[in-house]
Parts: structure tokens; sequence; C-alpha cells
């Protein structure tokens, strides 16, 4: 059975159209699709109906990509966004994936087409489905009845509403007249008493301060007390102050949830530094003790450094490769070897460019090999995509070509890799004596610089 699929084309040419259309059907889909080739048309296309992916060229007479990218995200629209064009050049599809676009496929490369709306797709629907829980919260919280008291100067109850007396169980009738903090607000946590000089309703009540209080005990009827949220409001007649006005809420659940949610983070947290050590032994026996995944502090420094190329502009990644190659052959490396060094830096780079921020490559000379170190600030590879990321030949996180770990193994004697929330750090391993090695290598990434 077919998957029904909304496509909003942003393409000048209706060949190009109709083949996106083909493409999407053979892999599935039963596509209804609009193409659009100017900012009116695509406006009036988004405030028409619900799209679930757009395809947009980069290059159109007096409108592309970035105009079309730029209308989906002033409009607060989460609609995965890909790129599909002949003509992009590859710092061009970097500036545009940092602009938010979600992906890039080449025209002349249509068999990523499907793979990467499915995998978009689900990510939207994942980011969809955190919205939808976090508004649920938030309605939940809210719509929990608000204790609201008057108070006199003295704190002395003018008014109390049905929800306060209920949390405080009284009756409304029982309480007017009478101290709210002699009654409910008399006790800290501690079972020490809680002087009225010190409360904020107090404050308020003298200096028309405005007070929240995140957090304080309430004392009911029964003797038992629960952690209210309040604030404490001035009531003003003719501009002088006549009163307060306190608002509280029952927040037990809301510290229920909280202690609820620190032990499901703990357990993620555990269950994290568990997969990952996992991770690690099962990907060293699987490479042969070739691929070493460590945190950073754990990659070791040896050698001396001898290049660091900042990783910003395109200039940058060019010469990097040239004096790459210059330090390997000086150094007496095979020139096909030399070749080989600089083929799986450049794809360690390619990954830090197009993931990350602040790239960073150095390279150092110790005795018998040659070492590359490149880092970026990036959000990380997580737990979970770490095996297929690493072991699987064309699999993609986000925008790379996806055999950047297959052909840095391939390549290698050794690889160190730490990643996490705050960045990624490949360090390259190669001996200068010759090997033999399967050269049956894909053309890298880094040839396009």
């Amino acid at each position: 059975m077919r998957v029904p699929l909304r496509v909003l084309m942003v393409e000048d040419s209706e060949d190009d159209a109709l083949l996106l259309a083909r493409c999407l059907r053979q892999g599935g889909y039963d596509v209804t699709w609009q193409r659009v080739d100017s900012a009116k048309a695509m406006a009036e296309a988004l405030a028409g109906q619900t799209w679930d992916v757009i395809l947009a060229d980069y290059t159109l007479p007096g409108f592309g990509g970035r105009d079309a990218l730029r209308l989906v995200t002033e409009r607060g629209l989460d609609i995965p966004f890909i790129v599909v064009s002949g003509t992009i050049g590859e710092e061009a599809a970097v500036d545009i994936m940092k602009a938010g676009a979600h992906d890039f496929v080449r025209k002349g490369n249509l068999a990523r087409l499907v793979p990467v709306i499915e995998r978009e797709m689900r990510e939207a629907r994942e980011r969809q489905a955190r919205r939808r829980a976090e508004f649920e919260r938030e309605l939940i919280l809210s719509s929990a009845g608000e204790g609201i008291v008057g108070l006199d100067r003295e704190g002395r109850i003018l008014f109390i509403n049905p929800a306060a007396a209920r949390m405080l169980g009284w009756s409304a009738e029982e309480l007017v007249g009478h101290s709210l903090h002699g009654t409910a607000h008399h006790h800290r946590a501690d079972g020490s008493p809680f002087p009225w000089e010190e409360c904020a309703a107090r404050d308020t009540a003298l200096h028309g301060t405005i007070h929240h209080v995140d957090e304080e005990l309430f004392w009911r009827r029964d003797g038992t007390s629960f952690p209210v949220e309040f604030i404490s409001t001035p009531i003003r007649e003719e501009g002088e102050l006549a009163g307060v006005v306190v608002v509280f809420r029952d927040i037990t659940e809301r510290k229920r949830v909280e202690r609820e949610l620190n032990q499901a983070h703990q357990s993620l947290l555990n269950a994290e530094v568990e997969k990952k050590r996992f991770y690690r032994e099962v990907i060293r026996a699987v490479t042969q003790d070739k691929l070493h995944l460590v945190d950073a502090g754990e990659i070791p420094i040896k050698g001396q450094c001898i290049l660091q190329v900042d990783l910003t502009d395109i200039e940058g990644y060019r010469s990097l490769r040239k004096r790459l190659r210059d330090v390997a052959l000086d150094a007496g490396m095979d020139p096909e070897d030399a070749e080989d060094l600089v083929l799986g830096v450049g794809e360690a780079v390619i990954n830090a460019v197009k993931h990350g921020r602040e790239g960073r490559a150095e390279i150092y000379t110790a005795p018998g090999c040659i070492i590359a170190r490149v880092s970026d600030r990036g959000e990380g590879i997580r737990a979970e995509q770490i095996p297929a990321t690493i072991l699987l030949p064309g699999y993609s996180t986000q925008i790379s070509l996806g055999m950047g770990f297959t052909i840095m193994l391939q390549v290698m004697d050794r690889v160190w890799l730490a990643t996490g929330p705050e960045g990624t750090t490949i360090q390259l391993e190669r001996s200068l004596l010759a090997q033999e090695r399967d050269r049956r290598i894909p053309p890298p990434a880094w040839h396009k610089l």
C-alpha cells in the first residue's frame, strides 16, 4: 500500500518536477504535489494547505532555495526542507544547511531522495511528538486550580476562593477574618517557626513590592503541609496600599514529576554510560583493535605538532590538503600512502565542517608515523547512532556523503573517536612504512573542495 505524501516543489522546470514525482512514486509514495517558482506562489501554497515535505531547487531566476527556506522559517513551520539541485556547490550546501535546510540531494543522485525524505519525516514526527507532550504537560499544570486570597495590610483574610479553602482544608467562611500566615504559613519545613515579619506577603503589604516565591510550605487544617508556589501583589485604593492578593498553587504534583523526571534522566544517563561502554568493546573487537571509542581526555597525545589549521573557510581546507601531503612525503612516506593519508584526513575534515562548528585540524609527527587530529564543537554522534555511523557504509546522520568512517578505517592504522554533546574529536594515525591495503575506495568529498 502506497504512503500518501504531499510535496511542495520549488522548481522552475516542469520536466524536473515530473522527474521528482516519478522518483517518489517509484519509492512507494502516493504523491500529491504542487510546483511553485516565485515567492508569491509559494506563500499562497504554504497558506493553502499542509505539506509533508518541501523539495527546493537551489537556483531559480529571481527566487531560489534560500528565499524559499526564509519563507518557511519566517512562518515557524517545521516541514522537512530538502534542497534538490544539480548546480549547488559544496560551500553553498554547507551554508544553506546551517541556515536551516535539513539535507540536500544532487539531481544526478536521486537514489538518495527517498531515504532522505523517510529520515527527515521520521525526525519531524518525533519533534512534533515532543512538542505535543510538552504542551499536554503544561496544560495539566496550568489547569490545576489556583488558590486566591485577599489580605488586609495586617495579613487578615478579606476573601478566599473555593480552591484555596479546599487546599487548606477549611471552609471559606471559617477563614475570613483570620491571619493567613498564622493559619497556613506559620512554620518552615524544618519545623522552626516562620515569623510574619519575614513573610513575603507582609513586605508586599508594607512596601507594595511584588514577590514571586518559588517554593515554601503551606499547612492544612489537619497539621499536614504541602509545597506551594505563590505570588503576592499589592492592592491599591486611590493610590494607597490597602492590602495584598496572594495567588498560590499546590506544587506537590510538579515536585513529584520533577523527581521522576530527574530519576528518569539519571537512569538515561546511566543507560547511556553502559551503552557507550558496550559499544566501545564491540566496536574495538569488530574493527580488530583499529577503532577506539573513548572520552576526549583519553585520546593519547604524542609527537610534535607541526601544523594547525582552522576549518572555517574553503582556503583552509585546500591549504591543509597540500601541506599534509608535503609533510607526509618529507617524512619519507610512500606517495601512494601519502594520498591515502590525505584521503582519510579529508573525510574527517568533511564531517567536522558539515556536522560541527569551530572546526580545527592539527598534524603531529611522531617516530615512525604521522598523526592527524580533527575536532569540532558540533552536537556529536548520539550513542544509538554510533554503530551504524561507523560500521555501515553510506549511513548518514545528517548530510555526510556516508562513507567517512569506512574510508578512514580502510586507510588508517588506528582511529580514535571521542564524541558527545560538546563536540567530536577524531585522531588518525598512519605509519610511515608502506603496507598492503584494500584500495577500492569511493571518491572522497575532499576532492570536491
